[in-house]
């Protein structure tokens, strides 16, 4: 077990050097600096959704090919450089979940609508 006791974890991100772990309200970046498989450096990094049902808050931390981390149910996309968590904010998109295709076409669904796609960069 690399980390436990943690309520309703809604994500897991992997980096290099470590994980994010998003647990509403906390965004944690944990590490295994004694190569032990175990998390031994647990650090609150930023805040990530939001306490309560899961069905209503932020969900994903999915890697895009713009080196940005996408989430359902968010309008913030997210960056982990140097220790440090850097947010901006992005169009909220989808309900549960986010996926994308070879050329970085992002695919996520809302409850009443099962697929949804940006076929073109948002920006």
């Amino acid at each position: 077990m690399f980390l436990d006791k943690l309520v309703m974890p809604r994500t897991v991100s992997f980096l290099a050097g470590g994980v994010l772990i998003a647990e509403p309200p906390n965004l944690w970046y944990c590490r295994d600096t004694a190569g032990d498989l175990k998390c031994d450096s647990k650090k609150l990094v930023g805040s990530y959704g939001r306490p309560g049902n899961p069905e209503h808050t932020d969900n994903s931390l999915m890697h895009g090919i713009d080196n940005w981390m996408h989430s359902a149910d968010s309008n913030l996309r997210h960056r982990f450089r140097d220790g440090k968590l850097i947010e901006e904010r992005s169009f909220n998109r989808g309900q549960w979940g986010m996926t994308q295709d070879d050329c970085g076409r992002r695919f996520y669904n809302y409850e009443n609508r099962p697929l949804q796609a940006d076929l073109y960069p948002s920006h």
